[in-house]
């Protein structure tokens, strides 16, 4: 559970992560992978959590393509002011959105979610 709380001192804010991975020094692992990617002919490195890089590897192989393909594509499509990162993610998200149907929902489960405030409320303590 990615969960943190604040503890204040006189001083300095200092964070406590509860049920975090942290390294030998102390501080917190990150869950972001960092792959090498060409991207239009420039070699450069992309920073995402593993599900979208899986998200990346079912996308090119279904539209059979290469990932750098892709990503260039992605990177001239985006806008001026979105960074890579952040372009990466919404393309991905918006074609698994687009690809989305009522039997595809159906076949998942989808919409039979319950909310249970009751126990969300306890899901942080």
């Amino acid at each position: 559970m990615n969960v943190e709380k604040w503890h204040h001192t006189s001083d300095e804010a200092q964070t406590v992560a509860i049920g975090m991975d942290r390294t030998a020094a102390g501080h917190k692992k990150s869950n972001l992978v960092t792959r090498n990617v060409v991207i239009c002919g420039n070699r450069t490195s992309l920073r995402l959590e593993q599900k979208f890089w899986d998200a990346l590897a079912v996308i090119t192989e279904r539209e059979e393509m290469k990932r750098n393909d892709l990503l260039s594509i992605i990177k001239n499509q985006k806008k001026d002011n979105a960074s890579v990162t952040s372009a990466v993610r919404t393309f991905i998200f918006n074609y698994f959105f687009q690809a989305q149907t009522e039997e595809g929902h159906t076949a998942n489960l989808h919409g039979r979610l319950k909310f249970d405030p009751q126990a969300q409320a306890h899901a942080f303590e």
